[in-house]
């Protein structure tokens, strides 16, 4: 015999108790049953809260994006003295090399020829603007000077 009873036996299971024992929960049952509804029945159903986590999204995207139009008026675009890309420096490095690409860069940069140079090996050709090289340069004078220095510092409790 299963435990599980189909609804429509639970509806006969139902209709077959005396009217004295239906609608009347005791005391204990009606605070109990009365915190599960509080918890199981949200005042937001799943697809409402969707919908205003997305409506919320699209106004914070649309104020984010003013808010970076407004920084980018006051930002300047480095020369090229300040873009310079040293490759003696950069390759020779020990640790990876991870380093953000602008848009139009990656665009232009997709429509070149990768170059076999030879057995497993290929040449991809990157070429960067003087924002993204600028940009380089920062963040390894940035892991220089604010990770590996500080290392150091603490590996040899200078």
């Amino acid at each position: 015999m299963s435990h599980v009873h189909s609804t429509d036996e639970n509806t006969k299971a139902v209709k077959d108790l005396p009217k004295a024992y239906k609608n009347k929960p005791t005391k204990i049952e009606g605070a109990i049953s009365d915190q599960i509804k509080k918890i199981v029945h949200a005042p937001r159903t799943p697809l409402k809260r969707k919908r205003e986590e997305k409506a919320g999204e699209d106004d914070g995207k649309a104020k984010k994006m003013e808010w970076l139009k407004m920084k980018a008026k006051d930002a300047v675009i480095p020369s090229e003295t300040h873009a310079v890309v040293k490759p003696e420096y950069l390759f020779k490095e020990p640790g990876a090399l991870v380093f953000n690409i602008c848009n139009p860069c990656k665009q232009f940069n997709s429509e070149r020829q990768v170059e076999v140079v030879e057995s497993g090996m290929v040449q991809i050709p990157l070429a960067l603007c003087t924002v993204c090289r600028n940009h380089l340069n920062l963040q390894r004078q940035i892991k220089f000077f604010q990770f590996e220095i500080p290392t150091v510092k603490k590996e040899f409790n200078l």
